[in-house]
Formats: C-alpha cells, structure tokens, sequence
C-alpha cells in the first residue's frame, strides 16, 4: 500500500456546452443536469459521491479522498472566491438530490484549490480540492492509484456516475435536456490516448489526461469533477468532451496518476 493510500486508510479509520467543446460543469442559466444512457446507482455503492451545491442545485462532482477532502475538476470551482464560500455546500452519501436520502452527509467549505497551472482554453491541469468545514464520519472515501503507477488503463472498462444531463448530444448540437433527480451510474471503455487524438485532431490530448467511451453512454454537464473508476479505484476526474454520447468523440478525463504529488501536497 503506498503511503497516500495508506494515510487515506489511517484517516477513515480514526474519523471513517453549450455546443462542441465545453467543460462539463452545469450552469446557472441551463436546465438541471445527469449521466447520458445510465441506470439508477443502489444507495449505499457509492457513498464517497460528493454533489457540489450552489442554492440547493447540483453543479458539479466529486469525490471524497480523505474525511476533509473532495477531489474535483479545477474548471468546476477555480471563478469560486473566498467570500462566496458560504454559498457552496457539498453533499454526499445520497441517490437523490431533492430530497437528500436518509444518512447523507452535508458539509461547507473551509478552502478551495485548484491546480495553479490550469488552462480553460486546453483543460490542462484540471484537477482542484475543497477542504470541508468538517471530517465527514462513516463514510469510506475512495481508493487512489497507487505511487509510481504508469499504467494506462486502456482497454479497461471503468464506472461513471453522476448528476449531469441525461440527453444524448452530438458535437455540432446544442446541450439540452434535463436530468432526473437520482445518481446515474454507466460504464466505458478506456482507450489509447493515441486513439483519442485522433478523435480530437484540434485539440492536444496530453499525457495527464485520459479518455474513455462506450455505446449510447457517456458523462455530459453537471458531471464534472466527478470519478472515474476502475476496479474501485479512481483514474480519472471528469474534465470535458465534444457533445454528450457522441460516437466520434470519447470523453477526457484528467489523469490521476499524474498527479499523485499534486494532490499528495494539498491533503497534508
């Protein structure tokens, strides 16, 4: 066990688009947001899920690393300022946002930051953790990949959930639809970062970020920030894509492997 994950382990046992390109985050002047082709999640498989909240509505994902700290897209909170911290609530160990189920856990913002090399324009580096105002108790956070791990998880299939929009949108059509009120889980498939380049021949596909596909599935806005899992381990944080679902365009996720030191020197 590496040293982050078993930190991790030692905490939770003391405490337990608009159209074309577009960071998937859900804005105040669109409709509510869930996943595209998913299926109700099971309460309980996914506690770690943190619903970041702004006036009661879902805006963004995450995921809960230690019993203080979410992990969450750098583009979902880096225009969040300190004086507006009171306004941001983060939500967790819940299927359904209105109303909250039984046993979910709401907390505050004590911090937020984001990764200081973050681009808007390339998504590079779009990675960010919120410090809550309090240790969330009881609740199992999710496992990280271990130190020094290079592997590319291509041609693994790997879990998505989330509370973004649930309508299948190509490249070229505008965002549209509304998502149900419950957590939505789906698979994809991961593939190559050379593939995907080939999908994105306008855009850079770096080496920290990673991408992933399937049939009629896909993450789309309102999931950013949020997991994805392969064998109960997150590689990857929702980052962007080209439309919801469309089959020219997998999704691309920032790599967590990349950032083990990052997010190591921001939980300490």
């Amino acid at each position: 066990m590496n040293a982050l994950n078993l930190m991790l382990v030692t905490i939770a046992v003391v405490a337990h688009v608009v159209s074309g390109y577009y960071g998937r985050y859900y804005d105040d002047n669109e409709e509510n947001d869930q996943i595209v082709g998913g299926f109700k999640a099971k309460r309980g498989n996914y506690q770690f899920l943190a619903a970041l909240l702004r006036d009661d509505e879902s805006f963004c994902g995450g995921s809960l690393i230690t019993p203080n700290h979410v992990l969450t897209a750098a583009h979902c909170v880096d225009y969040i300022k300190q004086a507006d911290y009171a306004s941001i609530k983060v939500l967790l160990n819940t299927t359904t946002i209105h109303p909250a189920d039984d046993g979910a856990v709401h907390r505050g913002v004590k911090k937020i930051v984001h990764h200081r090399n973050y681009n808007s324009e390339s998504s590079l580096n779009d990675i960010a953790i919120v410090t809550l105002d309090s240790p969330v108790v009881g609740i199992t956070v999710i496992s990280l990949p271990r130190i020094g791990t290079t592997f590319s998880y291509a041609g693994l299939w790997a879990t998505i959930i989330g509370f973004g929009r649930t309508q299948k949108t190509l490249a070229d059509e505008e965002s549209s639809g509304r998502g149900s009120n419950k957590l939505l889980e789906s698979s994809v498939k991961v593939i190559t970062n050379s593939l995907c380049s080939d999908m994105y021949v306008d855009t850079r596909i770096s080496s920290s970020m990673i991408c992933a596909q399937a049939d009629g599935t896909d993450t789309c806005q309102g999931d950013s920030g949020g997991p994805l899992i392969v064998h109960g381990t997150q590689i990857g944080i929702v980052s962007w894509g080209y439309g919801c679902a469309d089959p020219k365009y997998a999704g691309v996720y920032t790599r967590l492997t990349f950032f083990y030191s990052w997010i190591r020197s921001n939980i300490l």
